[in-house]
């Protein structure tokens, strides 16, 4: 997914290829040379060269160094290069940086031309005891040394995994491709070594896009460093993402964040919008980061795109975004990325919520909201319809269909009796809720619980509360530019906002419902002598308290890397009117219990509570328990006011993330206090997830209309595609590999939609239930002698754990067409009347 500012760009782009003939060399050809403005002032009298390459389906880039290059040495023959005559040969300065028995880097004291570094290389390829000289390349503009890269001459492919090597072979031949290993652990996966060694990256590249591969990339040596630790001046102080033991806080107890650094800072590619009381964004660590022209301020009645206003807002931002690697106060989580500033809390109507909560939505990823209902436990209050269609419409057209991300506090009414599930806000499947843990790993006193808290960030309530950015000057929260005393779930939210940031920079194509799935999936579990941490029938920790643990950026954004996108959402909606009146002060309580009969995988459930009698419901505790056994709080017994009730109200749990729908859901009430009485009048149970199919059973017979078929005539043939399996199968494909010597003609079938793409019938299917469905394909038949061979395959996103029958191999034999004529002869001419007589058909 590409910003808007970035569509033209990438549209502009063309591809260029060096190709220098130097000394009998062909020197490395650059795929999709750029030019820009060259960021290194040191090297502004000449032009930068641009790698590109894909990594599946995201688009790389990077830098080559004009002063710098890498050599390979021999296997086993490092020590015997001639050191000093390769340094002089390549520049009479040079030095070595780094050396090792893999890989020695050379750097001249000068920048060069494009063509004097290409001149250089080419010189020193005959060099004794050396294989190879590449370019230096650098995945930043700034080439930062943790960002360095050299091209090994091999490249990494993996195929679909129903190719057989009938066709891989063919591809392998085409790109004069060399097999070195193929990797066990994915299959049709190799590594290759590229006939044109230079040409690696352009090998790559064509292969990716040629359609035939999963991914194709070259197989960089890249460079690391083991920490990324920013120079800005108050990071220290910054325990949340890297937590060294500051003022007796427990080691290790942050977000774990600064490896991810190596690797992902953020960029204006992700852009996080603060939706608060205002943002600042002249302030010095906020300003490299602000979106020009993006921001708005909602108390203006003719509207504003200065936000300037609101400490919390300003404090907000810094945690997200604030610029790192500046030498300058704090560095965001994603020190990076974009920001916006929406200025809303002041002008807090649902026309204006609403409008805020999708502003720029194809520009703005992550929406992050450090508010809510007031946190006292006395009321059930949440979004108006407006805004309600404003999160619906976000997730499902912001991000270009992806999604918009909506983070949301969960609340700080932990110690007044509130509960995240009585706002309205964070319990909404939409958004992330996020609770706070101190710097001991141990829950922030004021931090709400709930069943729909997905994750927990570092907070305030330790021994150290947050450093982050403040209003300049003496109008923020202290005195100078930045403040320490920072907090609430507050403070947790914008920091899970800048992780999903660096997460959609490892890939961009993540769904809002992905982003959810990946940080369920990674989160650590803090706290874990916690008396409230269970395993739910999935096998996930969860806790009331902390959700699925604290957000662990490492392992979020190396999971996004490679995620497979979840599958189409899947909804059971089913609606019960038990009208059971519910005991007063009655610690048994009554249940109503609700049975699925359909089979999905179980990413949140919502209910819907009406006991809208009841005078005061604060008195009752309402728990849904799932078929595994899961327990989901979703209300509890507390001191509330009267002026709210259970009518129709819509409690989100993500507890049963992972569980099957199947079986029988029950929903307990309890009234825990007295004097006052009330009906269990309805619920609805409302789940959401992805179609659970775990014993499809698929298998593709291919069967001629006839055979021998003859030469240059049509002839079609069937695929009978079956699932024996008791489960529905979701996101079928069979796909039929035509012989280069036939002529497509059509393809078609009831349900299916079916292309051809050079010689490949592709037919799809959203959905095949257990039976039969055929798909007639129509070709040509080539000229006679022929033997036809051709392969149909079936695949599909539902787990076939019998697999053995997926792939249908026939030959058809083409026999010789006829040359056919008739001549009739009768046996005597004229024939005498009434008589019989006969004639011949020849």
């Amino acid at each position: 997914m590409k910003k808007i500012n970035f569509k033209c760009l990438v549209l502009i782009l063309t591809i260029h290829i060096i190709m220098a003939s130097l000394a009998g060399l062909f020197l490395p050809v650059l795929m999709a040379q750029e030019k820009t403005f060259n960021l290194n002032s040191e090297a502004s009298q000449t032009d930068d060269v641009i790698f590109t390459w894909y990594e599946r389906n995201i688009k790389k880039k990077a830098w080559m160094a004009l002063d710098e290059v890498a050599v390979f040495p021999r296997k086993g023959e490092a020590t015997k290069i001639d050191s000093n005559t390769l340094l002089q040969q390549f520049h009479p300065k040079a030095k070595i940086t780094e050396k090792n028995n893999f890989i020695i880097y050379i750097k001249s004291p000068e920048i060069m031309s494009k063509d004097s570094l290409l001149n250089k290389i080419s010189s020193l390829r005959d060099f004794e005891n050396i294989s190879q000289i590449s370019p230096v390349l650098f995945t930043s503009p700034q080439k930062e040394p943790e960002t360095r890269m050299v091209l090994t001459g091999d490249i990494i492919v993996r195929f679909p995994p129903e190719y057989t090597d009938k066709q891989i072979n063919p591809i392998e031949k085409e790109y004069d491709l060399t097999r070195k290993i193929a990797f066990k652990f994915q299959k049709n996966t190799f590594l290759y070594q590229v006939a044109d060694i230079p040409d690696s990256i352009n090998t790559a590249n064509r292969l990716y896009l040629s359609g035939q591969v999963i991914y194709s990339y070259p197989n960089w040596v890249r460079g690391r460093v083991k920490r990324a630790i920013p120079d800005d001046t108050l990071f220290p102080d910054q325990w949340h993402l890297y937590n060294t033991g500051q003022d007796g806080g427990s080691i290790g107890e942050d977000v774990n964040i600064t490896s991810v650094w190596d690797t992902y800072k953020g960029s204006t590619a992700e852009v996080i919008a603060i939706v608060d009381d205002g943002l600042e964004i002249n302030h010095e660590d906020l300003m490299p980061n602000i979106m020009p022209g993006l921001s708005w301020d909602y108390t203006n009645p003719d509207g504003d795109p200065d936000p300037t206003a609101g400490e919390h807002g300003t404090s907000c931002a810094g945690i997200a975004a604030g610029k790192g690697w500046n030498n300058l106060g704090i560095t965001g989580a994603a020190p990076n990325s974009g920001l916006v500033g929406y200025r809303l809390l002041e002008a807090l109507t649902d026309q204006n919520e609403a409008d805020a909560l999708t502003r720029n939505n194809n520009i703005v990823d992550i929406y992050s909201n450090s508010w809510g209902p007031y946190d006292d436990g006395s009321r059930l209050e949440g979004p108006g319809p407006l805004t309600e269609d404003a999160l619906t419409y976000g997730i499902n057209n912001g991000r270009e269909g992806l999604g918009s991300i909506y983070v949301w506090a969960g609340g700080n009414g932990g110690n007044r009796g509130d509960n995240s599930n009585y706002d309205g806000y964070a319990n909404s499947r939409y958004t992330i809720a996020v609770a706070a843990s101190t710097n001991y790993g141990t829950r922030s006193y004021y931090s709400e619980h709930g069943a729909n808290i997905l994750v927990n960030a570092p907070s305030d309530g330790g021994s150290l509360d947050i450093t982050t950015t403040d209003r300049t000057g003496t109008i923020g929260y202290d005195s100078g530019n930045y403040t320490d005393s920072f907090g609430g779930t507050s403070a947790s939210t914008p920091l899970v906002s800048g992780i999903i940031a660096l997460m959609l920079q490892a890939n961009p194509n993540l769904s809002w419902r992905d982003a959810q799935h990946i940080i369920i999936s990674t989160a650590e579990k803090n706290d874990p002598t916690d008396d409230d941490w269970t395993t739910n029938g999935a096998g996930y920790a969860i806790n009331h308290k902390y959700g699925y643990g604290r957000i662990d950026a490492e392992t979020a954004v190396n999971s996004a890397v490679s995620w497979t996108s979840a599958g189409p959402e899947a909804n059971i909606n089913i609606t019960s009117n038990p009208g059971l009146l519910i005991p007063d002060d009655d610690e048994t309580g009554i249940s109503d219990t609700i049975n699925v009969p359909n089979n999905i995988d179980v990413e949140f459930v919502e209910v819907y509570f009406s006991a809208a009698d009841h005078p005061y419901w604060g008195d009752l505790e309402v728990i849904l328990t799932s078929p595994a056994g899961t327990e989901s709080i979703l209300a509890e017994n507390h001191i509330s006011k009267n002026y709210s009730n259970y009518d129709n109200w819509r409690f989100g749990s993500v507890r049963h993330y992972g569980e099957s729908s199947q079986g029988n859901w029950t929903l307990s009430v309890k009234d825990l206090a007295d004097p006052d009485s009330g009906t269990f009048q309805s619920w609805t149970l409302n789940i959401f997830g992805t179609l659970l199919n775990s014993s499809a059973d698929l298998s593709v017979i291919k069967t001629d209309s006839i055979d021998p078929v003859t030469a240059n005539e049509p002839f079609f043939y069937t695929l009978d595609v079956t699932n024996t399996g008791p489960s529905t199968a979701v996101t079928v494909s069979v796909t039929d590999t035509l012989p280069d010597s036939v002529t497509f003609v059509s393809a078609s079938g009831v349900g299916w939609a079916c292309s051809e793409t050079s010689g490949t019938v592709t037919c799809t299917r959203p959905v095949l239930e257990p039976g039969s469905s055929l798909i007639t394909i129509s070709v040509i038949a080539p000229s006679q002698g022929q033997l036809l061979s051709n392969s149909a395959v079936i695949a599909a996103d539902t787990p076939d754990p019998v697999g053995d029958n997926n792939t249908s191999d026939e030959s058809t034999l083409v026999a010789a067409s006829a040359d056919l004529s008739v001549i009739k002869t009768d046996s005597i001419d004229p024939v005498t009347a009434n008589e019989p007589f006969f004639y011949t058909l020849d």
